[in-house]
């Protein structure tokens, strides 16, 4: 038996060795960074076969599996837009996957052999070629989602595509697909859609596919990709924002209409796309035909048979262009100098959210900054939420810039904290990892204690609204504002330096109660002149829906309006609820396409008959049933972390690795449940409020308990590292399993954090804040923490006396401060109660009270004072005072120590 041996030499790949038994290679096909392709025959008969191998000569399980995977696929494919798989083998430490010889090669090659000498003619029949492929492959309802020349093979005479690389698709549905966890490969990245940049916040669809093969088209027609680049970052930030040129300006023999049919495809919103594979390949064979008959290509409107053969409503912005172009207006005068604030409302679901993020997150130049912060509603209290949000995500993109602006924007921040970066770190820990450690501040009277606090925030925010570019700050659910942030805020617009910022906020106004403290700040911005925009949104109505019905029921337009009259009718127009609704109703088939005639069909009757009283909650428990029961106690799991999540916590606290968790964030992706955050690949967040709720539901309460002592421990620990974190987080996770956490017997650890965090608090200027962890630290110690750790619990009812007074809770504070008395162990510790108790009481005015604490207090100091209040001692005291003080001008008083 023949042993076939070839080196495979690719370019930046490592000389490898292959030994296949009983086959000779005939030539290698290419190479990339994770593949290699060879024809070769079989010896006993002759028969040709591709051979698909890694081009490293080492493969791990998981490129096995993926391996695996794809010949799973390809079996099911059968041959219809991808070659027909025979068999998978392994040599050596690495996978070989057989598949039937179509003949021909890849594209890829013939774009650098061959592709000069086409006439149109030909350049198009390849095109269509490669478009009915994509038809093939989507109408088994796969998305391939890495698509490039190298990946598709064509027949000799170019009239045939074939995809040959199925490693990365996706059948709709999915729950549990094969991750490639080793990333794409940098020759993919020509061909990368907006939204597989994960910076998009969208997530990839089947119309990822037709960006691909615009890209590949274009490549095609012009002879070299849309963008050129040899920097990766450089190429996704063309495909985020820059438009082509058209194909018909680089090769000047491609008509306008084939390089229209290109761009359509290469449009950064997926919804600006076509629709269907089946619309492009009919665009292309109408310039084809009057290629053919008239010689030459005449314009025509694009997509005229273009519908969408999936169930995929556009999930853009629709009917709010008024409100969109009051916020880019917005944007425009601050970026000229101005600060304005706009207020955005609306019930829950009717887009809020959306309308702020897709209109000015692309907005924002790119020297310029857009921070969005959200306030949770959850039980626990962290001191200037949204401030504490928006500074750990400006930290972040600091930490990505080069090292060398990094430095200089450290020094610019110590610079402005004036020795106070402590502040910062207390409020935002992630700080620390690029200003480094801060010396302790020192500690100040409340009231002064907030004026340096303030100041040390106005001079960071100043640093980048000083930039001379627009500043945005979207802050979203307000009505579950924390009222020092709220009061933070007015302090900031107020402050004349103020310049370059727009502040967004969102809120439900059914939920806004009639004290909360952002009534008070629009009263008085009003009353101060700050410029303000109030925008309310309201439900869709018909002509909306038929805007967001439109790129679907193409064709059935003179049928859509009986069910958009039922839709408005069952949903009344609430955008979360339709999208929800309408992914309902294509799931249990109320709605169908029909292939033969090419239209979508509905049954109204049926559609009107189904009760939605409490579809939302219904529709989302539906949802997560649809999930694998891993998937569903992972996504639990994360609605113990909070609205938005890492996978690094989430990893560490279910025990799968964070590959595995990419393939459930997929699946509840697919489901609406989650979308990826925008620029930070590892980090999710829930699509809605009620969707984290349903699944936090999920888990009963003693798991509910154990997860979140077990978040709170591994998030103490990496508090501890120095990795970011704050004491709030950590407590938010370990106060609610405080119980559980006494009976291990961690009463006095855990009365310490919730002490460090009314400490922080404190030094923060938000009393309020700081009270609700002094009271959990006094609570958690009670009696018998006197005499077990006694300066612990002496410092914490000491701390809690001084927060319940700066509340207003006279009676409170006066109690604990006598009780801090009674429990005093020295006569030392007895007259510093004795001197809290003075404080409090000449903050009121009470001094008789003031006078008598202060003879008891040199008493426990061991001096006996005498109060004598006759008129008589008095006056010979003040004549005393008179004397000592003759020679001394009032005036120069100042000039002495204080």
């Amino acid at each position: 038996m023949m042993i076939s041996k070839l080196s495979v030499l690719g370019e930046g790949v490592a000389g490898i060795m292959l030994e296949l038994s009983g086959f000779r290679v005939v030539e290698t096909l290419g190479s990339n960074e994770e593949v290699s392709l060879y024809r070769v025959t079989r010896i006993e008969d002759g028969q040709s076969f591709i051979v698909k191998t890694t081009s490293d000569s080492y493969a791990g399980s998981d490129t096995t599996a993926a391996f695996e995977y794809e010949y799973e696929r390809l079996q099911e494919l059968n041959g219809r837009g991808a070659l027909l798989p025979y068999r998978l083998e392994v040599s050596g430490d690495r996978p070989v996957l057989f598949l039937r010889d179509p003949g021909g090669t890849t594209l890829d090659q013939v774009m650098r052999t061959r592709r000069v000498s086409f006439k149109l003619q030909e350049l198009l029949e390849t095109a269509i070629a490669a478009a009915d492929c994509l038809c093939q492959i989507h109408h088994q309802y796969v998305t391939l989602h890495e698509m490039t020349p190298f990946y598709l093979m064509v027949n000799d005479n170019l009239t045939e595509v074939k995809v040959i690389d199925v490693r990365s698709s996706r059948v709709e549905g999915e729950q549990h697909p094969v991750s490639r966890s080793q990333g794409r490969s940098d020759s993919f990245l020509p061909y990368l859609s907006p939204e597989q940049t994960r910076r998009t916040g969208m997530m990839p669809d089947y119309r990822t596919d037709f960006y691909a093969l615009g890209a590949i088209l274009y490549e095609w027609f012009a002879g070299s990709v849309p963008f050129l680049s040899q920097n990766a970052m450089n190429l996704v930030y063309h495909h985020l924002a820059a438009t082509p040129e058209p194909v018909s300006t680089r090769n000047k023999s491609i008509p306008r209409m084939v390089s229209d049919i290109v761009l359509k495809c290469l449009e950064k919103m997926p919804e600006a796309r076509y629709a269907s594979a089946y619309g492009i390949k009919s665009d292309l064979e109408e310039c084809l035909v009057q290629l053919r008959i008239f010689g030459k290509v005449q314009a025509f409107s694009l997509a005229n048979h273009d519908i969408s053969e999936r169930w995929i409503v556009s999930e853009g912005l629709i009917g709010r262009h008024a409100e969109q172009q009051a916020l880019l207006q917005a944007l425009q005068r601050v970026s000229e100098g101005a600060h304005e604030v706009i207020w955005i409302s609306g019930e829950a679901g009717i887009g809020k959210t959306a309308l702020v993020r897709e209109t000015l997150r692309g907005a924002v130049p790119a020297e310029g900054f857009f921070i969005a912060g959200k306030f949770e509603s959850t039980s626990y209290t962290r001191p200037y939420e949204i401030w504490a949000q928006a500074i750990e995500q400006m930290v972040a993109h600091l930490l990505m810039v080069n090292p060398l602006q990094a430095e200089l924007w450290k020094l610019r921040i110590l610079d402005a904290a004036q020795g106070c970066g402590q502040l910062l770190i207390d409020l935002a820990p992630r700080m620390s990892l690029l200003i480094g450690e801060q010396p302790v501040v020192e500690n100040l009277p409340p009231a002064e204690a907030q004026t340096r606090f303030y100041s040390v925030m106005n001079r960071f925010f100043q640093l980048f609204l000083g930039q001379g570019q627009p500043f945005v700050l979207f802050m979203d659910d307000l009505q579950g504002a924390d009222e020092a942030s709220i009061h933070y805020l007015r302090h900031l617009l107020m402050d004349e330096a103020t310049k370059h910022l727009l502040i967004v906020g969102a809120y439900r106004e059914q939920e806004l109660l009639p004290l909360h403290p952002l009534n008070g700040l629009m009263k008085q911005l009003e009353e101060q002149g700050t410029p303000i925009k109030q925008i309310h949104l309201t439900a869709y109505d018909h002509a909306a829906l038929r805007m967001m019905l439109g790129p679907v029921m193409q064709g059935a337009a003179d049928r859509i309006d009986e069910l958009i009259s039922v839709l408005l009718q069952k949903t009344e127009g609430n955008p979360l609820i339709l999208q929800q609704f309408l992914q309902d109703l294509w799931s249990h088939r109320l709605v169908t396409f029909d292939e033969r005639s090419r239209i979508w069909e509905w049954d109204v009757q049926r559609i009107t008959e189904r009760n939605v009283p409490d579809y939302v909650a219904e529709s989302m428990a539906d949802s997560l049933k649809q999930l694998s029961d891993q998937a569903v106690h992972v996504l639990s799991a994360a609605a113990l972390l909070g609205k938005q999540f890492d996978l690094y916590t989430l990893s560490a606290i279910t025990g799968h690795t964070k590959d595995q968790l990419m393939e459930f964030m997929q699946s509840a992706v697919v489901q609406r449940l989650l979308q990826p955050i925008h620029g930070m690949r590892m980090n999710y967040a829930f699509q809605h409020d009620r969707i984290r709720q349903s699944a936090y539901e999920t888990v009963s309460e003693q798991e509910r308990t154990r997860l979140h002592m077990e978040i709170g421990l591994l998030l103490a620990q990496r508090m501890n590292a120095g990795e970011g974190i704050s004491v709030f987080e950590v407590l938010s996770h370990l106060n609610p399993a405080a119980q559980a956490l006494v009976l291990q017997g961690k009463r006095r650890e855990l009365a310490e954090m919730n002490l460090q965090a009314g400490l922080e608090a404190k030094r923060s200027a938000d009393r309020e804040a700081s009270l609700v962890y002094l009271r959990l630290a006094t609570q958690l110690l009670e009696e018998e923490g006197w005499d077990s750790c006694y300066s612990l619990t002496f410092q914490a009812y000491q701390e809690r006396a001084e927060a319940e007074f700066l509340c207003a809770n006279f009676a409170g504070a006066h109690d604990l401060f006598h009780l801090i008395l009674e429990k005093a162990a020295t006569d030392i510790a007895k007259a510093q109660a004795c001197l809290m108790l003075i404080r409090m009481e000449t903050n009121r005015d009470r001094f008789r009270e003031v006078i008598a604490l202060c003879v008891k207090a040199l008493g426990y100091l061991g001096i006996s004072y005498r109060l004598n209040t006759r008129s008589s001692d008095l006056l010979r005291q003040w004549l005393r005072v008179r004397w000592k003080l003759r020679k001394i001008a009032v005036e120069s008083f100042e000039e002495y120590p204080q």
